[in-house]
């Protein structure tokens, strides 16, 4: 976690704290794609790129307990951060929501 933190040296405030506890749920692929382009220190301000959607957002959450990318803490941030935010949770549900709860 340290190794990585020290690539983000500018993240926002609990944005830190979130790629600390939750980095190991990323695609391996996916990170090393973000590193390699460099987007993580592009400049730009996570916190005032959520504040900026003016649209509404359905956010679509498993469950946390069930292998879910999107913990109830980021839920929070979301709903915080994004002023037109729906949750929409799927408690039972793993990371492939729309294959194991089709129905909803």
């Amino acid at each position: 976690h340290a190794e990585v933190m020290n690539m983000m040296p500018d993240l926002p405030s609990g944005v830190d704290e979130i790629v600390t506890n939750d980095i190991h749920r990323l695609d391996p692929a996916f990170l090393k794609f973000v590193i390699q382009w460099g987007l993580i220190n592009a400049g730009m301000d996570l916190v005032q790129i959520l504040d900026a959607i003016a649209c509404p957002v359905l956010l679509m959450q498993a469950d946390p307990a069930n292998g879910a990318a999107l913990s109830d803490r980021d839920a929070a941030l979301a709903r915080e951060w994004v002023k037109r935010l729906d949750l929409l949770p799927f408690p039972g549900a793993g990371h492939g929501i729309h294959d194991e709860q089709p129905e909803k």
